[in-house]
């Protein structure tokens, strides 16, 4: 399937990768209106330089906690040019639910939306879903990127890719793992706390850590099911436009154990699970009933996961789920 250029961005961040209390500064700064991005206050209500109040905007777009508007919005953005996701207000608010990131499970929600954020965060979304590397260092990385992006007509200079790279790197906290100096000039990333991606054995070479994550809630990996339902579904209209037109379609009602592993938007992908982890993580919230609305069956050694009602307001009613039982 080919791709417009405004279905993909690569770079952006100025070359900072995110930091520690830039999502809440972010949050706070649209929240508040009184400057655009871009204006000469910015950096002294932000307390950071020019290209860092550019990286900060950029961050908090990609994590999805804010938006330019669309002709569909009933609210016009304030003075800063954004609306906030009023999902992100539940979280981010100074009585929200965990505005300072403190809670690991904020930090794993964060990490989902970035990496199913394909339009403004390409590099990160194509490391979680599509990278089939099992070690890589930039080279591969670049290589690997380059080919699949160019086969749907997508052209990227090395550079841009590069810089990607290195941010990835340095969200995760890889060079400060290994003991690279791409990361020098890098305050702690909040996001190393999910040991995502470590040092291989080989020296030089990365990968992804495949396997059980012990504070991964269970609410995430059920809320990344349902947004796969919504995924597979768009890709089945892509590729048979005239079900768009028909009313009797009610979109993807099944999912494999394998596409709830490796597919585009699945838990198993974006979260990095092994096959005994995502199963049990199943089974756990089929038996906490967060999946009441879908039937889970072993027929003939397929495993299959069947929606059987709709799932709205999934987030809203998982994120209470979560947080609420946090805090009590």
């Amino acid at each position: 399937m080919k791709l417009n250029q405004k279905d993909v961005r690569f770079a952006g961040h100025e070359t900072f990768a995110p930091r520690y209390g830039w999502l809440k500064k972010g949050y706070d700064f649209v929240k508040n209106g009184q400057h655009p991005f871009g204006h000469d206050e910015a950096p002294v209500v932000l307390g950071v330089g020019k290209n860092m109040v550019k990286s900060i905007a950029y961050w908090c777009e990609a994590y999805g906690i804010i938006r330019k508007p669309n002709k569909d919005d009933e609210t016009a953005p304030n003075c800063t040019g954004y609306l906030i996701d009023p999902f992100w207000e539940q979280v981010f608010d100074e009585e929200g639910y965990d505005p300072y990131l403190e809670d690991p499970a904020s930090l794993w929600l964060l990490h989902y939306f970035i990496s199913t954020n394909e339009r403004k965060a390409t590099t990160f979304s194509w490391a979680f879903n599509h990278c089939g590397l099992n070690e890589f260092n930039s080279e591969y990385f670049i290589a690997e990127l380059k080919f699949f992006y160019g086969l749907r007509g997508i052209n990227i200079k090395d550079a841009s890719i590069k810089k990607d790279f290195q941010i990835l790197r340095s969200t995760y906290d890889v060079g400060r793992m290994t003991g690279d100096d791409t990361s020098l000039n890098q305050l702690e990333s909040p996001f190393s706390q999910l040991s995502l991606i470590v040092p291989s054995m080989q020296s030089g070479q990365l990968r992804f850590n495949i396997g059980k994550k012990n504070n991964l809630p269970l609410e995430w990996v059920v809320y990344a099911i349902f947004r796969q339902f919504e995924i597979k579904t768009e890709a089945i209209k892509k590729s048979n436009p005239e079900l768009k037109d028909d009313p009797t379609w009610k979109g993807a009602q099944e999912l494999s154990f394998d596409e709830l592993l490796h597919g585009k938007g699945s838990p198993g992908a974006v979260f990095k699970l092994d096959s005994e982890s995502l199963y049990q993580m199943l089974n756990k919230s089929l038996e906490a009933k967060l999946l009441a609305n879908c039937s889970y069956t072993e027929d003939a050694g397929i495993h299959t996961l069947r929606k059987l009602n709709a799932c709205d307001d999934a987030l809203e009613l998982l994120l209470g789920s979560y947080y609420e039982g946090a805090l009590s």
